[in-house]
């Protein structure tokens, strides 16, 4: 009997790995790569640019409140106190698009109507007080969950949301991201904003749409390239939102594939063994460390000791995911053919010899 041929041994992506490890902080591991989808040109101005069509839904007894407060009118005195903990709050997306203006999006994926009135209204609030109420703030709620999007029972895939009670007064846009209209979206051409035609909860015809919207890949990034392959990922992390990853992969190109399982392999190699340890440093806050990309910083650091032909000691990988700036690494890329002492080139880009293990060779090479 023939003997059976041995499979390849099949590597987990380092997207895959830094995912669990962030899913068990319970953040969800497609936040970041959606993110940095919406950050793409063009993208928020699409989403937003058609908000004119957008139902209007209002919340509150209005602004106007015309009756005055007579001498004899019944007044109950309520209670004072209303904070119930100190608390910091971080946005998922910021910008100054020009003209005064400041762009809010909040992207969520459970949806609870009281809960958003209230964080968008906060919010608003918070960022306008920054700014010392001189610039005109717009907001969007992106909603990505799997179920349909409803407001005081009634669903609406995109509204725009009036808030008020006189004396405050909250307005944003709501899009529902299950009620895109994918092809629509294929046919602007935009390779971002096409890819968030995945989060449409129905696509006809989805691996039709899955093959053109990885042609339209290929067009604009070189196949097999980088940032081809890093779109791939990208693309098939927002797939995974709506159980779709698989399909992305399958109709990818077998160079594209084998691209991202060779680089796979290498990032697993180097920073397999402490994965879990990573966990344990309080990776969420790790992951918006390293001028907000750690995953980033570990492939410099791989790619670093590719090109200049060195390995740098396990200790240093350890201490690197913990505490290496953004400068430090900048400074190492800089700096890495003009010391052959490992200790003169860390000094000179200003990372401390803890980050070596005791009695390491002098020189490398």
């Amino acid at each position: 009997m023939a003997k059976p041929v041995e499979k390849a041994k099949q590597y987990p992506s380092f997207k895959q790995l830094l995912g669990d490890a962030v899913r068990k902080r319970q953040p969800r591991p497609f936040d970041t790569e959606l993110k940095e989808l919406l950050k793409s040109p063009g993208v928020l101005a699409r989403l937003w640019n058609d908000w004119a069509e957008y139902h209007r839904i209002d919340f509150g007894p209005g602004r106007d409140d015309p009756d005055p407060i007579g001498v004899r009118t019944e007044i109950e005195f309520l209670g004072e106190e209303f904070r119930d903990g100190q608390v910091t709050f971080r946005t998922d997306l910021v910008s100054d698009i020009g003209k005064n203006r400041i762009l809010h999006v909040e992207q969520q994926t459970k949806h609870n109507e009281l809960v958003m009135l209230r964080r968008m209204a906060t919010y608003a609030s918070l960022i306008s007080s920054f700014y010392k109420y001189r610039k005109n703030l717009l907001q969007i709620y992106y909603y990505t969950g799997d179920p349909i999007g409803r407001w005081s029972a009634v669903a609406e895939p995109k509204a725009t949301v009036n808030n008020s009670n006189w004396s405050s007064a909250n307005r944003f846009v709501f899009i529902d991201a299950g009620a895109h209209d994918a092809w629509a979206m294929l046919r602007s051409n935009h390779v971002e904003y096409a890819m968030l035609g995945l989060l449409s909860r129905d696509v006809p015809r989805l691996d039709d749409f899955v093959e053109k919207l990885l042609r339209l890949m290929e067009n604009k990034y070189e196949p097999g390239s980088l940032e081809s392959a890093d779109k791939l990922v990208t693309c098939a992390m927002v797939a995974s939102l709506r159980g779709r990853e698989d399909i992305v992969m399958e109709k990818s190109s077998a160079k594209d594939r084998a691209r991202l399982q060779r680089d796979h392999a290498r990032y697993y190699n180097r920073f397999r063994p402490f994965i879990g340890e990573m966990v344990d440093a309080r990776i969420d806050a790790e992951v918006n460390a390293h001028k907000g990309n750690l995953e980033n910083m570990m492939q410099r650091i791989v790619q670093l000791e590719g090109v200049a032909g060195i390995h740098f000691p396990m200790q240093f990988m350890h201490w690197s995911v913990r505490h290496l700036s953004g400068e430090q690494l900048d400074a190492l890329e800089l700096r890495i053919n003009d010391h052959r002492d490992i200790h003169a080139l860390f000094d000179a880009c200003g990372i401390p010899r803890e980050a070596l293990e005791p009695g390491l060779a002098a020189t490398y090479g």
